[in-house]
């Protein structure tokens, strides 16, 4: 039997099918930067620019100041988000029992978030061409932008990232392996000599 991640305690008769983690590749995109990427390099371009004119025009220092927090956001949008969500993705683990999937985020902390596997789950499964791709337990349903103005904390998450959330396998590999898995413990087959 394969041991879970430290965090996950399994309970009596529950048994793991399956561990994985999250896609560690360098940059993960997501539908969502058509529109982030550029709002990032104009936002950016701009900050650069007005604390390039304040610094060499020898402004008052509150002009100074004023444009160092606009530049360093625009540094984090543009480039350290994208090291930011590796760092995450990095430290992310996920586990499938018979009962439940976790997906557990370590840290200074160690988060688990469980999510019953009930007949009432909604699930939606997302496959790539190499056959990897994410499962997204989010049972509220709703795009991004939906859930982005519906709950702050869900807001930040599009800027830390593809997978830093708590409710995706994201890019996982054989992801019609570990959806067929779940659909197993949600509708286990019929006893046939009934």
């Amino acid at each position: 039997m394969t041991q879970p991640p430290s965090g996950v305690s399994l309970r009596p008769g529950e048994s793991v099918l399956w561990t994985g983690q999250p896609y560690q590749g360098v940059i993960a995109l997501q539908p969502l930067d058509a529109v982030l990427i550029p709002f990032s390099l104009f936002w950016a371009g701009f900050a650069f620019v007005w604390n390039a004119a304040v610094w060499f025009a020898d402004s008052p220092i509150f002009f100074r100041l004023f444009g160092i927090p606009f530049l360093a956001m625009g540094i984090y949008i543009t480039i350290g988000r994208f090291i930011h969500n590796k760092i995450i993705r990095s430290k992310m683990s996920y586990v499938l029992t018979n009962h439940r999937a976790f997906i557990v985020k370590n840290g200074s902390t160690t988060t688990v978030r469980e999510v019953p596997l009930t007949p009432q789950l909604r699930f939606a499964k997302a496959i790539r061409k190499d056959g990897s791709g994410s499962i997204d337990f989010d049972s509220a349903g709703g795009n991004v932008l939906g859930r982005a103005f519906s709950d702050p904390k869900q807001a930040m998450q599009f800027w830390s990232g593809p997978g830093s959330g708590g409710d995706t396998f994201y890019r996982i590999e054989n992801v019609e392996h570990v959806a067929s898995l779940i659909e197993s413990v949600i509708y286990p087959p019929q006893d046939a000599t009934r």
